[in-house]
């Protein structure tokens, strides 16, 4: 296994769903600390993002800010992605647009999509796997306040 021992590398954090920039607190510092540029964001409608889950309609949507960030760095910067469970969809998604611009990626307990037809194999898996009945809206409706209002918490600390 090669070791990267270069310092200054570009790493991106993403997290998983539910989550924010704020579960990246322990890892992130230790990187700058190493002389490591660190960038984390947040997917939309997750973290501090204000976006209702209702206002995406693909997942182009979904990882839009993430794709604004790989358009960022000079072509000659590649970055180190870290993705965390649902973070890989948006890895995946971005290897196949920009991988002149990654260095390496890392699934870090992550989604891993064919990538064929990323875009659709996701949405129909998802569309099928989630009965559509109020019960579980009003669930996810509670889960979103919980989370959203902890994720602004946290994120004002860092």
């Amino acid at each position: 296994m090669e070791v990267i021992e270069e310092q200054g590398k570009q790493f991106i954090l993403v997290p998983g769903s539910c989550h924010g920039v704020w579960c990246w607190y322990k890892l992130k510092p230790l990187l700058e600390v190493a002389g490591h540029k660190v960038t984390t964001l947040d997917m939309a409608a997750f973290g501090i993002d204000l976006r209702k889950i209702e206002q995406l309609r693909t997942l182009d949507d979904y990882t839009l800010t993430f794709m604004e960030l790989m358009e960022l760095p000079p072509q000659e910067e590649r970055a180190i992605l870290v993705g965390h469970s649902f973070g890989g969809t948006n890895l995946t998604i971005n290897m196949e647009k920009y991988p002149q611009k990654i260095y390496v990626v890392v699934f870090l307990a992550a989604f891993l999509p064919i990538s064929i037809h990323i875009s659709a194999h996701i949405s129909q898996s998802i569309r099928g796997s989630i009965p559509n009945n109020d019960n579980v809206k009003d669930y996810m409706k509670a889960i979103d306040e919980k989370f959203v209002s902890s994720d602004k918490a946290l994120v004002s600390t860092l």
